[in-house]
């Protein structure tokens, strides 16, 4: 049986780059439930290297990727065999969403 919560990003709390990954760290709200009746505040660490080709972006571009996601919900699943799943609400899978809604992404 999967096991879903939501995940809502409040902030952008640290960047972190190296030469191999791209961490962003957010502020987060998270909850079993959509409505987020009962939420609980804590942080939530996304390897935006993971997700997308971050070579050649600087801390700045870095920055303003990942604000677009600050007030937006993600679903976070995990499946039978434990794999997590991170998606925006909208049901297109993080990395697309970000190309769709990122204006240097889209050059």
């Amino acid at each position: 049986m999967s096991k879903t919560d939501y995940i809502r990003i409040t902030g952008i709390l640290e960047l972190s780059s190296s030469s191999e990954n791209t961490d962003v760290t957010f502020n987060i709200e998270h909850s079993s439930d959509q409505d987020f009746n009962k939420s609980k505040v804590g942080v939530f660490t996304l390897r935006l290297s993971d997700i997308m080709d971050t070579k050649g972006f600087h801390n700045n571009d870095i920055e303003l990727i990942a604000s677009q996601l600050t007030e937006q919900i993600l679903v976070r699943e995990r499946d039978e065999e434990r794999t997590l799943n991170i998606f925006h609400l909208e049901g297109l899978p993080l990395d697309q969403w970000l190309i769709s809604n990122t204006p240097i992404l889209k050059q």
